[in-house]
């Protein structure tokens, strides 16, 4: 569902980058889920970039 709801999501965002910069649909859609990714990827709570660096950088004070 969620999964779903996010290829959706990014197909309609994608779609109005699109209309609004007047650019290909399909590229549009594309990096908007590419961007969805590098979000994940940048604040996953276990493996995340910032996630970790912000922990390390709390334990260090501690």
């Amino acid at each position: 569902m969620l999964g779903s709801g996010i290829g959706v999501g990014s197909s309609v965002i994608g779609m109005y980058i699109s209309y609004f910069l007047n650019i290909p649909s399909g590229p549009a859609i594309t990096l908007t889920l590419f961007g969805c990714f590098l979000l994940t990827l940048l604040f996953s709570p276990s493996q995340g970039g910032l996630t970790v660096n912000l922990r390390n950088l709390f334990d260090q004070r501690n």
